[in-house]
């Protein structure tokens, strides 16, 4: 047998284990940061965009959580959020759906958000009715309760690995 000589031995080994460390941190340094972009844009500080524990699932959701700084530059503690570059839809924990949502949303979304506000509006009437308060939601309110039941449900749905993560 030839000789193989330990000045191609050691170069082949450490390209080889230099290729290994890369297929095993590729989602880490391409894919998740790729991933990120949508999010990012959508920020009013993209560039301090704070990101942690995130994965990514099979289907090509991206969940995690974010820290972003509101319009008077202050950071709002980290939210959990999930994103899908293919089909451009983004979710924030207490914000729902961002970008063109109503764009983004299916029929199905659409048909959810709005039997979420008649069960709330329900709600109230049958509080009325049993001489309970009479529970009145602002716009605002109504529409901040079905964004974090959609969030939820999404959530649920498509970050099914999250459970290390708060909600």
């Amino acid at each position: 047998m030839p000789k193989i000589r330990s000045s191609i031995l050691i170069p082949l080994v450490a390209a080889i284990a230099g290729l290994s460390i890369f297929w095993i941190k590729y989602e880490e340094w391409i894919k998740i940061p790729r991933a990120r972009e949508p999010v990012r844009a959508l920020m009013k500080d993209p560039d301090s965009t704070q990101f942690k524990a995130e994965y990514l699932e099979g289907d090509g959701w991206l969940c995690g959580e974010l820290n972003a700084k509101n319009e008077y530059g202050a950071y709002v503690g980290f939210k959990r959020f999930m994103s899908n570059a293919k089909g451009g839809k983004i979710y924030i924990d207490g914000m729902g759906a961002l970008g063109n949502q109503h764009d983004a949303e299916s029929t199905g979304e659409m048909i959810a958000r709005l039997d979420k506000e008649i069960k709330l509006l329900k709600q109230s009437n049958e509080s009325r009715l049993n001489g309970g308060p009479i529970i009145k939601y602002s716009q605002q309110e109504r529409d901040t309760i079905v964004a974090q039941w959609i969030f939820n449900n999404k959530w649920a749905e498509n970050c099914p690995s999250s459970t290390s993560l708060h909600g």
